[in-house]
């Protein structure tokens, strides 16, 4: 609670909507038995999705005054689409996509391993010839000058070993 506090009291300095935070998890929390100081980190979401790199922290002193906060998160998310309807790109259409972008050519099917189509909205399927492991991703909300865009997370480690970095996907086609 005083985390929320102090945001919304402080949504200008910290770039955040008038209302507070809005919807985020907490990423971690712990107490450092050195000094007493209690370590809150936040990651945004919208609609039930991580909003990429939106994320914030608090550090409270034991007697629970802040001693320092920070946020990077995404004020004007409103009118972002939400989910019903907004996915257009199917997990596999995202991975062919990234596997294009870097050159590489599908050799075998792309089939879906696992789905979870609630929550976090999360997938893994297999890798088409260029990954030696399954293929993990997840649907997230991207940043952009209007605010955000739904977007496939996708991360794999091709047949040579090498992993590949985060590649994000547009997850609807006329996005």
């Amino acid at each position: 609670q005083v985390t929320s506090d102090f945001f919304a009291a402080n949504a200008d300095q910290y770039g955040l909507d008038p209302s507070g935070l809005g919807e985020f998890r907490v990423l971690s929390e712990y107490m450092s038995a050195h000094t007493r100081v209690t370590h809150i980190a936040l990651q945004q979401q919208h609609n039930g999705l991580d909003v990429v790199g939106a994320m914030a922290n608090i550090n409270l002193d034991n007697d629970g005054s802040v001693l320092m906060a920070g946020s990077s998160f995404v004020s004007g998310l409103q009118g972002t689409a939400p989910l019903t309807g907004g996915v257009t790109v199917s997990p596999q259409q995202a991975f062919a996509t990234v596997a294009a972008g870097l050159g590489l050519t599908l050799t075998e099917n792309v089939n879906v391993i696992s789905e979870n189509t609630t929550g976090q909205m999360e997938f893994a399927l297999t890798g088409g010839g260029i990954a030696s492991s399954a293929v993990q991703g997840e649907l997230v909300y991207l940043p952009t000058y209007n605010g955000a865009d739904l977007a496939w997370k996708v991360n794999f480690t091709g047949e040579d070993g090498i992993a590949t970095n985060t590649v994000f996907v547009n997850a609807e086609e006329n996005g």
